[in-house]
């Protein structure tokens, strides 16, 4: 059997290949992004994120936005917020499963506005047009079922679902989120 016809998403549960990545065991992390108004007739934005434990990827979605973001931030602050919806869902179902989550569940991001408008409630000139909906997020970073982490952008994995990419990206963000090795084995 050829070794492309075995691909698939792995999980690992050796201690040392889940700490090389940044990560404890059975802990919970999430990439999100958004191609801001990439949409040329509708100007809407694409989002998407990936849920990842142990390695690999367990959820993940990518989806054209309801809304037409008037900014990068607003649509970065959007996709987190649907992020964040299923970072909790995900949180829950582990934890029925005896998964407990003692840290707040980190969420990658690449804009450092969205992060600044995830922690703080104050107001601001360019940011009052986001809809009170969109401040779930807010509400998860104070209840500390999550945080919004800066990622920089040769390692956002949610780019692999908003834009395409060149060949070379593409292939590096396969391999992290299918945890998969050039020479076939798991990571």
């Amino acid at each position: 059997m050829c070794i492309r016809d075995r691909r698939g998403i792995t999980w690992t549960s050796v201690d040392a290949e889940i700490e090389a990545g940044g990560h404890k065991k059975n802990e919970l992390y999430c990439y999100v992004d958004a191609a801001y108004a990439d949409d040329p007739i509708t100007r809407k934005s694409t989002m998407g994120y990936v849920l990842m434990l142990n390695g690999g990827a367990i959820s993940w979605r990518s989806k054209r936005q309801p809304i037409v973001a008037l900014s990068t931030a607003e649509a970065e602050y959007v996709a987190a917020c649907y992020a964040a919806q299923e970072v909790v869902s995900v949180r829950n179902l582990l934890e029925r499963l005896g998964f407990h989550q003692d840290t707040p569940t980190c969420v990658y991001e690449d804009n450092a506005a969205c992060i600044l408008l995830a922690g703080e409630p104050v107001f601001r000139e360019r940011s009052k047009h986001i809809d009170i909906r969109w401040h779930y997020v807010r509400s998860q970073v104070r209840e500390r079922t999550l945080q919004l982490c800066a990622c920089g952008t040769e390692d956002m994995l949610g780019d692999a679902l908003t834009k395409p990419l060149g060949w070379v990206k593409y292939a590096r963000f396969f391999m992290v989120i299918m945890n998969f090795r050039v020479d076939g084995s798991t990571r």
